[in-house]
């Protein structure tokens, strides 16, 4: 494609997609040799950077509540990142972490609680919304007392939305109060917009693409950037990595995880740009995790772990 124009030497895919390359072929050869202690290992050393990386934030850009409550745009711009990194952390926490105590396993749940409280913050509404999408799957697929589930979720989201401090929290997290009375497009920050622009700049080069392009839309921004061709390239292999995440039928900790995990990113996608691909070494553990549990057929969580997945 670079034959076709400069602008495809500097496309957004090209330098992006190397990294998840890099990290499955770490992960094929890192599966097998590893023991169950390394993985134990590489989660919490995980999940303790995601802490860190989140109090760092939380004080830097967010140190007063109230200035939090009152402010109108966005003040953490690499929230998108760091998303989802902390859904990431989210997850190994209820998920995978091997909790050998109680204390152990509500400070993994507190740290759970925390990252997703700085996702909130952080106003990263398309990975709280991608994360509810992802738990309600979990639910509704891998829950053995679904209804119970259910009920119970149903409770708690009806008391976070009609108590007047959590709803306060709530209406600054998703920017509802700003954008109350606003319709699609306004409320998703000019998406709408930006996709038919996107989708104009295909239209020009269907084949090729345009070259360099961003939009909040992955597949859309494939598309505009390198055609239907690239878009073919690019496309199967999420969509292949997606297809294997899904169909690991082991019935063990790592298939919930990454079934989660998968339906993050495919929500992400549709409103991000760059996701699952990163941008940087935000979707490390995704590709890296994707390739050790599902095409090792490798398990090395221990199954009676994190009440989610021990009922």
């Amino acid at each position: 494609m670079a034959l076709f124009g400069s602008r495809h030497l500097e496309g957004n895919y090209i330098h992006i997609m190397y990294i998840p390359l890099i990290v499955s072929v770490i992960g094929e050869n890192f599966a097998p040799v590893a023991q169950d202690s390394d993985y134990e290992k590489i989660l919490k050393t995980y999940l303790y950077g995601a802490m860190v990386y989140a109090l760092w934030v939380n004080i830097t850009y967010f140190s007063s509540y109230n200035d939090w409550l009152k402010q109108n745009m966005y003040t953490f711009l690499q929230k998108n990142s760091a998303a989802q990194i902390w859904a990431t952390g989210i997850l190994i926490a209820l998920f995978l972490l091997e909790y050998r105590t109680k204390w152990q396993k509500v400070l993994g749940y507190a740290c759970a609680g925390y990252l997703l409280l700085l996702c909130g913050i952080s106003q990263c509404r398309t990975a709280v919304l991608a994360l509810a999408v992802a738990l309600a799957c979990y639910i509704l697929l891998k829950s053995k007392h679904k209804v119970c589930w259910s009920f119970f979720t149903l409770i708690i989201v009806l008391f976070l939305w009609n108590n007047s401090v959590t709803r306060r929290f709530i209406d600054q997290a998703l920017l509802l109060t700003k954008y109350a009375g606003a319709d699609i497009n306004t409320f998703s920050s000019g998406r709408l917009d930006g996709w038919d622009r996107a989708l104009a700049a295909f239209a020009k080069s269907p084949f090729w693409g345009c070259g360099r392009y961003y939009v909040d839309c992955s597949y859309i921004s494939v598309l505009a950037e390198i055609g239907i061709l690239g878009f073919v390239l690019v496309e199967s292999v999420w969509i292949t990595r997606a297809v294997s995440n899904f169909k690991a039928g082991s019935g063990l900790n790592s298939d919930a995880f990454l079934m989660c995990l998968t339906m993050f990113y495919f929500i992400e996608s549709v409103l991000e740009g760059y996701p699952p691909f990163g941008p940087g070494v935000s979707s490390f553990m995704f590709w890296f995790l994707s390739v050790t549990f599902v095409d090792n057929k490798t398990e090395k969580i221990p199954q009676d772990v994190g009440e989610i997945s021990n009922e």
